[in-house]
């Protein structure tokens, strides 16, 4: 989801468009504000049923199709709830999607008021396990239609480009990315077949009403990849955010509806690493901040952390 910094005017000229869009497609004025942390997302702000107006620039056209598809197939295939798109098309800002907003709130902030809830964790697991039991014999991204293109994800050619990213903007040494260099990632990720992955499962993204969960969203980055990448990802957002005593409810989850297999729990600081690579490398070159400074200190902390483990990687 493009979160490209705009002038006040475009700011402007997006929220009076998504107005006009929301009347056009339910017969009906409805106001909105942006969100604080994206100026391309627009929400209703009234007491009826709750909607959300996403806008992307020409370059990202393609995300907001998969993504209006993905959603599609995930309600025809599992018993997941996920929003209803409303409506898509294009305008002179760019290409837009307007979908449902499903009331809860995000785990994040569940976790963050303070309710310790394990079953919530436990349904977590569940959910991604559900997404898992999709599979597929290639890894790669999906295109416009939801075919699988063999792209190099998870592979050593992307790992050592997020290297080079962080080499150039002095996250590492010289040593460091010698060393780093020398892992064999392929030893790693190369086990299908591949599963539906959602590729950014975190607390923000999946949904919580009444203490239970409730959905999963933003899935524009799902693709096909190894099952390790989401497990380990989930496991290290809720390190970093603090909540370390709901991890071990979060894998029961999973393993009620799909067995997690020995390799990876005997590797999994290797997959919170190259996740860590993975955020720290995009956060580098993007021109927006896409972590609150709190949680970037306490993912550069267990970056660093990881790499005093650099022994324990599979060198090629």
């Amino acid at each position: 989801m493009s979160n490209k910094k705009i002038s006040a005017k475009t700011y402007q000229n997006l929220k009076t468009r998504a107005e006009e869009i929301l009347e056009e497609n339910l017969a009906e004025k409805r106001e909105v504000e942006g969100l604080q942390n994206n100026n391309w997302v627009f929400l209703t702000v009234d007491n009826k049923s709750p909607y959300l107006v996403k806008f992307v620039p020409a370059e990202e056209k393609e995300r907001l199709t998969i993504e209006r598809k993905v959603y599609q197939f995930v309600n025809d295939r599992l018993d997941i709830t996920v929003p209803e798109v409303l409506a898509y098309g294009e305008s002179e800002y760019g290409d837009y999607l307007v979908r449902e907003v499903i009331e809860g709130q995000s785990l994040k902030d569940y976790l963050t008021d303070g309710k310790k809830n394990d079953r919530v964790l436990y349904q977590a697991g569940q959910l991604l396990a559900k997404l898992h039991q999709i599979e597929f014999e290639e890894k790669g991204i999906f295109t416009s239609d939801l075919k699988v293109k063999e792209y190099d994800i998870f592979s050593k050619v992307e790992y050592n480009k997020f290297l080079e990213k962080l080499y150039d903007h002095e996250e590492i040494t010289e040593k460091e990315y010698s060393l780093l260099k020398q892992v064999d990632v392929d030893y790693y990720f190369k086990r299908p077949p591949y599963v539906f992955c959602h590729s950014d499962y975190s607390p923000n993204n999946i949904l919580v009403n009444d203490d239970d969960v409730v959905s999963i969203i933003d899935m524009e980055w799902a693709c096909s990849a190894p099952y390790m990448d989401d497990l380990a990802s989930f496991d290290l957002f809720l390190e970093l955010e603090g909540f370390n005593y709901g991890i071990e409810e979060y894998y029961k989850g999973y393993n009620s509806i799909k067995e997690i297999d020995d390799y990876y729990f005997e590797h999994k600081n290797f997959y919170k690493f190259y996740r860590l690579v993975t955020m720290l490398s995009y956060q580098v070159a993007a021109e927006d901040e896409r972590f609150d400074n709190q949680f970037l200190e306490n993912m550069k902390a267990k970056f660093r952390s990881q790499l005093t483990n650099y022994p324990d990687f599979k060198s090629i």
